[in-house]
């Protein structure tokens, strides 16, 4: 069984990981869950949605899929977010490692992008530049991170690597 780690943290934008969540949950041979810091309820950047994480970072050690969402939180998100330090660790045993529009400020803060062409949502372009990620628009496809693994391309998301649909 592939486990399918999608990430949940205060703030995010809910329609980046509902979409991932209904497009994989169906699919055979995937344990898709919700993971965040702690397990438990987490809300949207309205306010007004909240999901469940089934399980914590620490109970999910080696995901083979992670999808990380975007949100406005990414706005103030540093090196030192719980989010980063998890993508770190999980990151060098993962098959792919995606993101969601502003989700790939996330992954330029672990170092996942450095280097590697990405895009984001139009208004984060600098953020993500900031981080030492190349810009990229939703077209055409980047270049391979150091393990070979990532293809940066637009996706059915419009999401950065380095792994993407």
């Amino acid at each position: 069984m592939t486990s399918v780690a999608l990430v949940l943290y205060p703030g995010i934008t809910a329609l980046d990981i509902v979409g991932p969540f209904q497009t994989l949950v169906s699919v055979p041979g995937l344990d898709v869950f919700f993971v965040a810091e702690v397990a438990g309820d987490v809300t949207d950047e309205t306010g007004r949605f909240t999901m469940k994480a089934t399980k914590s970072f620490n109970e999910v050690a080696q995901p083979d899929v992670v999808v990380v969402p975007g949100g406005l939180h990414v706005r103030t998100a540093t090196e030192n977010d719980p989010v980063v330090h998890w993508l770190r660790q999980v990151y060098p045993t993962t098959t792919w490692t995606t993101s969601v529009f502003t989700g790939a400020v996330y992954l330029a803060l672990a170092g996942l992008l450095e280097d590697i062409a990405s895009t984001t949502h139009w208004a984060f372009y600098d953020r993500l530049e900031s981080l030492g990620t190349p810009n990229r628009t939703a077209r055409g496809c980047g270049g391979q991170d150091h393990h070979g693994r990532a293809c940066q391309r637009a996706s059915t998301w419009d999401s950065p690597c380095p792994r993407s649909w």
